[in-house]
C-alpha cells in the first residue's frame, strides 16, 4: 500500500470514524541517518530490549513486523486481519471483515478489546525500524496504527512521539547522550513532532513533554520523585513519561535503567517502553550479556531484524550518504517539489487518479534529475492502478486494460499490477493470457494471497 493510498485511508478514517487530523500540520523535524551507525545492530537492540518486557506489546510488535515482511509496505487491513487472529473474541462482530481489494469499504477499530486496545506505543517500533530516515512516512503510518488499535487521540500522539523517539536514537550514536543539552534536544524533536496538530489532547501532551518533562531533566528529578509522580501509574500516558524519563536519566547505565524499570508499578509495561529505547539507542552489540541471556527468542528476532532491515533500504530517505549529500548541497526547488508531490497524492486522494498520473510524470519531465524518480514513479502505478480499478468495476474491461498496462510500463515485475491485469482478462474470457500474467505475478511474489488464488481459479477453469 503505497502513501498516497495511506493518505487515502486516513482521510477515510477522518470522515467517517472521527479520528484526528494529525497530517495536516508542518512539524520541523527531520530524522537523519548517520552513515557510521549499523542499522541492522540497532534494529536488533531494539527487538531485544522489547522482548525483555512485556509479551503481549512484544507479540503484537511481531505481528507488525510480519505484515511489513510479506508485503514489503504498510498494510493496516493485513494488520486488522492478523491482530484479529490473535485473540478469540467473544461478539464475532467485535471485529468485521474488511474489503480493499479495489476500495476502502470499512475499517474496524479495536477500541472496545482490552488485549488489543492497552498494548502500549512501543509496539510501533517496527515503524521506526523502516522509517529512521522518514518522518512522513513515519508519523503517518504511526498515527494511523494508533487510529486502528485504539482510536483515542492521545494514543495517536503517544504512538507519533515513541515513533519518532526511537527513530531519532536509531540515527544516534551508541554512549553520546551525555550533555544535558543532549537530553534536551531529544525532548525537543519528541515534542515537536505533534506540536502543531489542532487538537487538545496533542496541545496537552506537548505541554507536559516541552515544560513538564523538560523542567524535570533540568532539575534533575529524582527517580523517587518521578515514580511517585508517573510511575506508580497505570495510565499509559503516565507510563510513557515514566519510562522516557528513566531512560534519559541513565540512558548509558543498564543495570540502573532496570532497576528503575523494576521500581514501577507496572513494571513489564515500562520495561517495554524504556529497554526498546535502549536498544534502539545502544544497539545489540552493546546491550549486556544477562539482557541477551534472558531472550528466548533470539533466532526469531534476529530474522525479523534482518529483513526489516532490507525493506529499510528500500526507502531512498534512509540512505544516510544521500541525506549527506542533499545536507551539503541543498536544492533551490526541494520544497517546491515537496509541495507538487503533496498536490499528486491529494489528487489520488479525491479520486482524480488520472490527474495524479499525469502530474506526477510531468513532474519527472520538469525535473529529470531529481532523485526521486523512483518514488513518484510508485505514485504513477498507484495511480494507473487505481484508474485500472475503477474501471474494472465499471466493466469497462478494455479501459481497464490500457490503464494497468500503463501501470505496468512503469515497472514490469510489480505482483500487483500483473494480477490485475490477470482479472482483466479472465473477466474477458481469455484464460490463456489471464494465467500467463497472473503465474507470472506468483513468481516475483510467492506469499502474494490473492495472486494464488487468482490462479488457482483459473486452473480449476481450465480443466
Amino acid at each position: 500500500m503505497h502513501r498516497f493510498r495511506l493518505y487515502e485511508l486516513y482521510n477515510y478514517m477522518i470522515e467517517k470514524l472521527d479520528v484526528i487530523e494529525f497530517m495536516d500540520s508542518e512539524e520541523l523535524v527531520e530524522l537523519i541517518p548517520l552513515s557510521n551507525i549499523e542499522y541492522l545492530d540497532k534494529i536488533k537492540g531494539l527487538f531485544v530490549g522489547i522482548s525483555l518486557g512485556n509479551k503481549r506489546d512484544f507479540r503484537m510488535g511481531i505481528v507488525l513486523s510480519e505484515s511489513l515482511i510479506i508485503y514489503q509496505d504498510y498494510n493496516p487491513i493485513d494488520i486488522i486481519n492478523r491482530l484479529s487472529n490473535q485473540i478469540e473474541f467473544k461478539n464475532p462482530n467485535d471485529v468485521k471483515n474488511l474489503n480493499i481489494n479495489y476500495s476502502i469499504d470499512k475499517i474496524s477499530i479495536f477500541k472496545n478489546i482490552d488485549f488489543i486496545k492497552n498494548c502500549t506505543p512501543i509496539i510501533i517500533a517496527p515503524l521506526s525500524a523502516i522509517n529512521y530516515g522518514d518522518f512522513n512516512s513515519l508519523k503517518l503510518m504511526a498515527g494511523i496504527q494508533a487510529s486502528i488499535i485504539n482510536g483515542e487521540d492521545m494514543m495517536v500522539g503517544m504512538n507519533i512521539v515513541m515513533s519518532v523517539a526511537i527513530s531519532h536514537l536509531m540515527n544516534t550514536q551508541p554512549f553520546s547522550l551525555k550533555k544535558q543539552e543532549d537530553l534536551l534536544n531529544f525532548i525537543d524533536i519528541c515534542s515537536n513532532s505533534i506540536k502543531t496538530i489542532k487538537n487538545k489532547n496533542m496541545t496537552k501532551l506537548y505541554n507536559i513533554l516541552d515544560k513538564n518533562f523538560k523542567n524535570a531533566i533540568k532539575d534533575n528529578m529524582d527517580v523517587d520523585m518521578a515514580k511517585e509522580k508517573w510511575g506508580n501509574s497505570i495510565n499509559i500516558l503516565d507510563l510513557l513519561t515514566y519510562s522516557l524519563y528513566i531512560f534519559l536519566k541513565n540512558p548509558n547505565d543498564c543495570k540502573i535503567l532496570l532497576k528503575n524499570c523494576l521500581i514501577a508499578r507496572e513494571p513489564d509495561i515500562v520495561m517495554s517502553m524504556t529497554l526498546g529505547l535502549v536498544g534502539a539507542y545502544l544497539g545489540f552489540t552493546n546491550m549486556p550479556e544477562i539482557y541477551i541471556e534472558s531472550v528466548n527468542n533470539l533466532d526469531e528476532i534476529f530474522i525479523i531484524s534482518e529483513r526489516l532491515f532490507e525493506l529499510s533500504l528500500k526507502n531512498t530517505k534512509n540512505n544516510p550518504y544521500r541525506k549527506r549529500t542533499q545536507n551539503s548541497n541543498p536544492i533551490v526547488y526541494e520544497d517546491e517539489i515537496d509541495k507538487l508531490i503533496w498536490e499528486g497524492i491529494q489528487y489520488s486522494g479525491e479520486g482524480e487518479f488520472e490527474k495524479s498520473a499525469k502530474h506526477f510524470e510531468e513532474l519527472i519531465l520538469k525535473y529529470p534529475n531529481i532523485k526521486r524518480n523512483e518514488k513518484i514513479k510508485s505514485y504513477i502505478i498507484e495511480a494507473y492502478g487505481n484508474l485500472g480499478t475503477s474501471k474494472l468495476e465499471n466493466e469497462d474491461y478494455d479501459e481497464a486494460l490500457k490503464y494497468f498496462k500503463m501501470a505496468l510500463s512503469h515497472d514490469l515485475n510489480n505482483p500487483t499490477i500483473l494480477c490485475d491485469i490477470a482479472i482483466t482478462y479472465l473477466n474477458l474470457d481469455n484464460l490463456d493470457k489471464a494465467e500467463k500474467y497472473v503465474r507470472r505475478s506468483v513468481e516475483i511474489f510467492p506469499q502474494y494471497q490473492i495472486g494464488r488464488e487468482v490462479l488457482d481459479a483459473i486452473i480449476s477453469l481450465k480443466k
